[in-house]
């Protein structure tokens, strides 16, 4: 366990996130002009949470560019309505052969583009324009609520952590419980990880047709 949340940014976990790797695995790049496909994220209860729709597109000089159409609700000011967005994708040459895919931030940032190349953009609760997490302004939880003591502690050899945990004051032993716990989590996480490279190793397909965002996309020629 960690501190208390210690500010009011946003997370990245609070946002809806596009992942362009999500979007390649689905095979919605490279994309079909005629192709119109949308993806729907929702809430850990069940209900829609956002829903974008998005074209593939060439684009005016080189490249792809993904158009986004979002639906805006009603509020006591301005009428329902749909809200386009422009995201080019850049591309890399990969060591083996391929391109990798990449979002360009399309945002404007201090009065210029932010264009910044990133797998994820990010869509907030308040604003539903995609962009990076840099243009939002987002932080991870994980960062919020992490203690650096823990770290320190886990640093320790083992005889003075252990002297630590038996010698030490109330809240030096509460810490020390709390790392034992931490260690604990890496060790599986770092078995889990250990199984999983020998899994693939050995040959296992992967899933081609895996789900991005929170379902899969639906494909239909328009």
């Amino acid at each position: 366990m960690g501190r208390r949340r210690w500010t009011n940014r946003l997370t990245v976990e609070e946002c809806c996130s596009f992942d362009i790797a999500e979007l390649v695995r689905a095979g919605a790049l490279p994309g079909d002009p005629r192709a119109l496909c949308s993806t729907t994220w929702t809430h850990s209860s069940g209900s829609s949470m956002q829903k974008v729709t998005f074209r593939v597109l060439p684009g005016h000089t080189r490249g792809l560019v993904i158009h986004v159409y979002h639906s805006v609700p009603a509020t006591l000011y301005d009428p329902a309505r749909i809200q386009q967005q422009s995201i080019p994708i850049a591309t890399t040459a990969c060591n083996f052969g391929g391109v990798r895919y990449w979002f360009r931030c399309p945002l404007i940032r201090d009065g210029y583009p932010c264009r910044i190349r990133g797998r994820v953009l990010y869509a907030t609760p308040h604003e539903r324009l995609f962009g990076c997490r840099k243009c939002h302004n987002l932080t991870y939880e994980s960062v919020q609520k992490h203690d650096k003591r823990i770290d320190q502690l886990l640093k320790l050899p083992l005889q003075d952590f252990n002297h630590t945990l038996a010698t030490g004051t109330l809240r030096q032993r509460l810490l020390a419980v709390q790392a034992s716990t931490e260690r604990f989590r890496r060790t599986q996480r770092s078995a889990q990880r250990m199984l999983n490279s020998g899994r693939r190793s050995n040959g296992s397909r992967i899933l081609q047709n895996a789900s991005f965002g929170r379902d899969l996309p639906s494909n239909s020629d328009t």
